[in-house]
């Protein structure tokens, strides 16, 4: 190889320089018999349950809010332009400073913890949903009445169907947002 003799002394360097510990967290050497115990009390399997509970039924709920909000902000030109600067502006709001006071209104309860999880999550679902909403074709919006489908089908068949490439978009970005804020057991 030809970066081996560049890298080797650079390599020795490291190895004798670097402190005897890690100062921020324990080396790997250590984490299997730390988590061992943990394991045999039965302690990690729960706090891990009640800490996917929220995460997870959060961004279910986060999902579907975020979707039909986005949706109806996005079909109708009056709302996103009364609700679109306060979107942007909660949306870049971090998500952690919501836990104090989410807890003090609210008390450290089931509810608290999924309203600390769902908001933050709602807004990269919402704007996804809103922007692909707002981008449909207007030929695709002229389908149809060309066809003249019912309300219902229109729905079902051209409105519904369109911007669910979003959800997912959302729903990715959203992903580490509730097992961040999400507060512990």
């Amino acid at each position: 190889r030809p970066g081996l003799p560049l890298r080797l002394p650079r390599f020795l360097l490291q190895q004798r320089c670097r402190p005897p510990t890690p100062p921020y967290s324990p080396p790997p050497s250590t984490w299997v018999p730390g988590v061992q115990p943990l394991l045999a009390e039965g302690v990690l399997l729960t706090a891990l349950g009640w800490t996917s509970l929220p995460f997870g039924l959060g961004l279910v709920l986060a999902t579907i809010f975020g979707a039909a909000l986005g949706t109806l902000v996005g079909s109708n030109r009056t709302m996103d332009r009364a609700f679109g600067p306060s979107l942007e502006f909660l949306r870049v709001l971090p998500a952690a400073s919501l836990v104090p006071l989410a807890a003090l209104i609210l008390g450290y309860t089931m509810q608290m913890k999924l309203a600390v999880v769902v908001l933050p999550a709602t807004w990269p679902i919402l704007l996804s949903c809103r922007s692909a909403r707002r981008s449909m074709s207007s030929v695709l919006l002229d389908v149809p009445k060309t066809l003249a489908l019912s309300r219902r089908d229109r729905v079902r068949q051209v409105l519904a169907p369109a911007p669910t490439p979003a959800v997912p978009l959302g729903t990715r970005v959203a992903g580490p947002l509730p097992l961040t804020t999400a507060p512990p057991p």
